[in-house]
C-alpha cells in the first residue's frame, strides 16, 4: 500500500493518467494494481454499459442496470441474475451440514481405512487421500468401527404444526409476495450452523419452527411485509445465507405469535456500478460467490472473503460485522460500507452522503452492523469496490518453531508491510491443510 503522501500521490496520478487515456474507451477488464487511491463515495449512478465482450458473461448472465441513487428513485428493474444457490436450498444444500450434498467426506475400508472426497467442485473432489484416515484416528481419536448414522429426513407430518395468522398469509397471497408452508423450507430457515444446532439436525428436531417462509424480491416487497408484521403483530426473522453461528436463527420455543422467516435470497442483483467513484449499489441478499463473480466480470472486486463467503450474503455481512481473510488490504465489513438502507417497523433508516465521511452525529450504520437483524431488515448495500490486483501470488515460509513464527508475525505487523492474507499455522493445522 502506499505509505507516504509521495506515494499516494503517484497513485492517484497513476489512475488520473489511465482515465485520461481511456476516456472514449470501454474500462479494461484488468485492474492496474491491487491498490487504490481512496474512493469519494459520491453517490451517482454509472451507466453499466454492454458487457457482451466480457469473458465468462454468457455462462453468468450478468444483468446489469443503471438506476437512480437518490432517495425515493425508481426501483430497478431488468433481468435478475442466475444465482448459485437455488430459493429451494435442499435441491443442492446438505439438510443436516454445511455446504453441497455432492460435496463430502467419504469413509471406506479394505484391508485398512482410507477417506475420499466426493463430486467435482473443489480441488479434491473424486479424490482419495491416503493419510487423512490416519491422521483423524491418531488425532482426533475417532473409532470408524463405532459409527452412528444421523437420522433421515424428517417426514411432513414429523414438522411442528404451523401457527398461522389467516389475515397475514392473506395479505401476503394478494401482494404476490413468493412464500412457503412447506416444513423442509421452514426447517432449512429454522437454525445457522453452530455446532449445537447441526447435532439437532442430525439426532432431534427444533421445537419451534418458522411458520411461513417469504422471499420478498426487491426493498419495495420488504417495506410491505414489515408493515404488515406490525399490523399483525407477527414476528419476523431475516435470513440471508443461513451460516450464522450466533444463534441468531433459531425461534424461540415459548412464543406463541405467528414467526414469518424473511429470506433476502431473491434480492441479488447489481443496482449500479460507479466506475469513477469506485462504489456499488447491491441489495443484501446477494450471496458472496455471486457478487465477486460478477464485479470480477467487470475488473473489480470488494476483496472481501469471510471464510463463509460461499455460501453467505452481502446482508449477512453488515449485521453481523464480518471480518475477511483479506482485511489486512480490503478492510472488514465497516471498512467497505459506503451505505445500508434498512427496513424497520417504525419507516426506512439510511444515512445520505455524497463524501467520504460526516462529522456530525451518531454514525446509525454502525447501531445496525452487528445487529443480527433485531433492528430491521438490510435490503440495500452501497459498499466501495476495488481494480482487480494484477498479479496474484501465494507461497509458505517454514519456521523452525512456533514461537519463531509469531515473532515473524510481530515483525511484518511492526513494519505495516502485511500482505492481504497471511496466517500461522501450527503443525497440526498444516498437516490437516
Amino acid at each position: 500500500m502506499a505509505s507516504s503522501a509521495r506515494d499516494r500521490l503517484s497513485v492517484i496520478q497513476h489512475h488520473l493518467i489511465a482515465r485520461k487515456a481511456d476516456k472514449h474507451d470501454e474500462p479494461s477488464q484488468t485492474a492496474t494494481t491491487g491498490t487504490s487511491c481512496n474512493s469519494c463515495n459520491k453517490e451517482t449512478h454509472c451507466c453499466s454499459g454492454n458487457l457482451s465482450g466480457n469473458s465468462g458473461l454468457e455462462q453468468c448472465k450478468i444483468g446489469w442496470q443503471a438506476v437512480s441513487s437518490k432517495p425515493g428513485g425508481s426501483e430497478p428493474s431488468g433481468d435478475v441474475t442466475t444465482q448459485t444457490i437455488p430459493l429451494k436450498r435442499q435441491e443442492i444444500l446438505k439438510w443436516n451440514g454445511w455446504g453441497y450434498k455432492d460435496s463430502k467426506f467419504l469413509v471406506h475400508k479394505e484391508k485398512e481405512y482410507y477417506v475420499s472426497f466426493s463430486g467435482r467442485r473443489y480441488k479434491i473432489g473424486s479424490m482419495v487421500l491416503p493419510h487423512f484416515a490416519t491422521w483423524v484416528i491418531d488425532t482426533l481419536g475417532v473409532n470408524f468401527n463405532d459409527c452412528t448414522p444421523p437420522q433421515p429426513l424428517p417426514k411432513p407430518q414429523d414438522y411442528p404444526e404451523p401457527i398461522i395468522k389467516e389475515e397475514f398469509l392473506n395479505a401476503v397471497q394478494n401482494l404476490g409476495i413468493t412464500h412457503s408452508l412447506d416444513g423442509e423450507d421452514r426447517l432449512f430457515r429454522a437454525h445457522g450452523h453452530t455446532l449445537a444446532e447441526i447435532f439437532v439436525l442430525r439426532e432431534g428436531m427444533f421445537p419451534r419452527l418458522p411458520d411461513l417462509v417469504v422471499w420478498p424480491t426487491n426493498h419495495g416487497q420488504v417495506e410491505k411485509i414489515v408493515d404488515l408484521a406490525c399490523r399483525y403483530q407477527v414476528v419476523l426473522i431475516p435470513i440471508g445465507g443461513g451460516t450464522s453461528v450466533s444463534g441468531a436463527l433459531l425461534c424461540p420455543e415459548e412464543e406463541s405469535r405467528m414467526i414469518v422467516s424473511l429470506d433476502t435470497s431473491q434480492m441479488c442483483r447489481i443496482l449500479w456500478l460507479d466506475e469513477k467513484n469506485l462504489t456499488a449499489r447491491i441489495e443484501a441478499g446477494i450471496i458472496g460467490q455471486d457478487l465477486e463473480r460478477q464485479l470480477q466480470a467487470r475488473g473489480y472486486t470488494t476483496g472481501h472473503e469471510p471464510d463463509s463467503y460461499e455460501f453467505s450474503s452481502l446482508g449477512g455481512w453488515v449485521a453481523t460485522r464480518a471480518s475477511g481473510m483479506k482485511k489486512n488490504i480490503y478492510g472488514n465489513i465497516e471498512d467497505l460500507l459506503v451505505q445500508v438502507k434498512v427496513v424497520t417497523p417504525r419507516g426506512n433508516v439510511e444515512r445520505y452522503t455524497a463524501g467520504p465521511r460526516l462529522s456530525a452525529g451518531p454514525d446509525v450504520q454502525h447501531f445496525i452492523m452487528g445487529s443480527e437483524g433485531t433492528l430491521g431488515v438490510i435490503t440495500e448495500v452501497t459498499m466501495k469496490v476495488r481494480p482487480l490486483p494484477q498479479v496474484q501470488r501465494y507461497g509458505s515460509i517454514v519456521f523452525p518453531n512456533f514461537t519463531s513464527g509469531v515473532n515473524c508475525m510481530r515483525e511484518v505487523a511492526l513494519h505495516r508491510c502485511q500482505p492481504a492474507s497471511i496466517r500461522l499455522l501450527d503443525n497440526e493445522q498444516f498437516k490437516f491443510g
